[in-house]
């Protein structure tokens, strides 16, 4: 035993030139990196969703209230691990994504929400993603309460039958009534997320799509083609060609009848998919800065 203990007492002064090793909940690196930084973001993973729809290639799991309460806690303790790192740093930029952050609007998230305002020198307001099917007047109500100020809404498709390709869980009556109950909450920015280049999906549904959301009163739209992730179930399928991914030439076609119609009722290009009003902040989920992702995400400085 005594000579082990010499042994072990040799090698740490010869490794780290320390007699004991001492254990600290501290990150060197990021420390250092941290005191370099003027600035910083900050992204908040949830993972939960109420299903797994077939083409989301992000880190998801079911949604189950005391699972979720858990990781409320253990997203806090992360938290904790940073702040005194960060120390009083401007957090410019806070994005809150998923899975569904929706989910955990009543089992845990206004308690994350609390700590990263009082342990961080937040400089920012909130920008959230929603689902459709959680915007009723209770939810919109305690989103705003915990100073959600940019709200994203999944939308996805306006023609019922894509909605069913997309195992979407509400229909196209159902989903307008959700955004414009957003809408007339007082948000900055309502933002729609519109998927096309569906399986089958017609230059005419595009345009029947692009010029409903254009007419509603929405902040900014979002439309991108559908990506079809071999790891996911769709994607899966595709390789047995149940579902076709339209072509290049056909999504840039659909691409310029969407530009057609939302430059024509007075929006502007933002990003590579996102089309907003003209004087309003934009919505945005991640801002071209370091940024510090909580939670299972791939997202660090």
């Amino acid at each position: 035993m005594v000579l082990n203990n010499l042994i072990r007492s040799g090698l740490r002064r010869l490794l780290i030139r320390q007699r004991e090793i001492k254990l600290e909940n501290t990150i060197p690196i990021l420390e250092h990196r941290f005191r370099s930084l003027k600035e910083l973001g900050v992204y908040l993973h949830i993972p939960f969703c109420n299903q797994i729809c077939p083409y989301c290639p992000y880190n998801k799991e079911l949604y189950h209230a005391d699972v979720a309460a858990k990781y409320a806690s253990a997203v806090i303790r992360e938290i904790d691990t940073y702040a005194d790192m960060m120390g009083k740093i401007p957090v410019t930029s806070f994005y809150i994504g998923g899975g569904t952050p929706t989910t955990m609007l009543h089992s845990g998230l206004a308690k994350i929400l609390d700590r990263i305002f009082d342990r961080f020198n937040m400089k920012c307001s909130i920008h959230m993603e929603s689902h459709p099917n959680h915007l009723d007047a209770a939810n919109l109500e305690a989103a705003v309460s915990m100073g959600v100020r940019y709200l994203s809404i999944g939308v996805e498709a306006l023609q019922d039958r894509h909605l069913r390709t997309l195992k979407r869980p509400y229909n196209v009556r159902e989903v307008i009534a959700a955004v414009n109950r957003a809408i007339n909450k007082g948000f900055e920015c309502v933002n729609a997320d519109m998927i096309f280049a569906f399986p089958g999906q017609t230059y005419a549904e595009v345009e029947e799509a692009g010029r409903t959301l254009a007419a509603m009163h929405l902040d900014q739209i979002a439309a991108y083609p559908l990506f079809i992730f071999p790891y996911t179930q769709m994607g899966k399928k595709d390789r047995i060609n149940r579902y076709k991914s339209a072509g290049i030439l056909k999504r840039r076609k659909m691409l310029r009848i969407l530009e057609r119609i939302f430059y024509g009722a007075g929006f502007e290009r933002t990003s590579a998919w996102a089309f907003t009003r003209k004087g309003i902040p934009k919505y945005c989920s991640l801002r071209f800065l370091s940024t510090l992702g909580w939670g299972p995400a791939e997202v660090l400085i």
